[in-house]
């Protein structure tokens, strides 16, 4: 547990984890959307569910895979390093071998979704750069005292279908105040009128996703209007 994250936001945690109340419900709603914490530990463990599922997707098409390959011409010349891996477990007939190769591929598959989970989790075990730099958004601008608020922008290289979702508040609050639709590019101006529309002190947030429940990295700031 963070040591300057609240216990009871940890324990709201605990209980959205367990499914005992609901993310969009009175209870946790207006927590979540005060404390990017939050945000980001939901986000995390909605992308374990998704790798484990992608995991177990993996796992299935090994396995017919396996299947389909067992006895092709040249299956022999595998049969020396399918041994080496399994060297008490001999085929009891058939293709019990292959299926096993194939389970052990999908089971290193798992394991390491697992541990990518306890990384992604655990915030205290974490190292510096967890999951690489192309996770992380960087160069955001605003950030820090500004003449006014124009466009937003940021650096990050997005991959295939992706995109990007903008969320601003006023600093410390919980109501989002502008919410972009879907980009592509890496720099985006909210209507003129939105903008006059913001307070003095705001704080912003850039998620690149590839599907809606899930982020693949995140990125925010805060800005101020410095008059200057």
């Amino acid at each position: 547990m963070s040591d300057t994250h609240p216990a009871d936001h940890e324990e709201l945690l605990r209980r959205l984890a367990l499914g005992e109340i609901a993310e969009s419900g009175p209870e946790a709603a207006p927590v979540v959307a005060r404390c990017a914490v939050c945000r980001d530990r939901l986000e995390s463990h909605r992308s374990v569910e998704a790798a484990l599922r992608r995991a177990a997707a993996v796992e299935a098409a090994v396995l017919e895979e396996a299947e389909a390959l067992s006895g092709a011409p040249g299956s022999d010349r595998v049969e020396p390093t399918r041994a080496a891996a399994a060297p008490t477990s001999p085929p009891a007939r058939g293709r019990s071998g292959t299926r096993r190769v194939a389970l052990a591929l999908a089971a290193a598959v798992v394991v390491a979704a697992a541990l990518w989970a306890i990384t992604r989790l655990d915030p205290d075990a974490q190292p510096d750069e967890p999951l690489g730099s192309r996770r992380a958004i960087r160069s955001l601008s605003p950030d820090g005292g500004v003449r006014d608020f124009s466009t937003f922008a940021w650096s990050f290289d997005l991959p295939g279908a992706a995109w990007f979702e903008i969320t601003i508040r006023a600093e410390g609050g919980a109501t989002p105040l502008i919410v972009s639709p879907r980009l592509r590019e890496t720099a985006w101006t909210p209507p003129a009128e939105a903008l006059r529309a913001l307070p003095d002190r705001i704080e912003w947030e850039v998620v690149a996703r590839d599907r809606p429940e899930s982020a693949l990295a995140r990125g925010s700031a805060r800005a101020w209007r410095s008059g200057d």
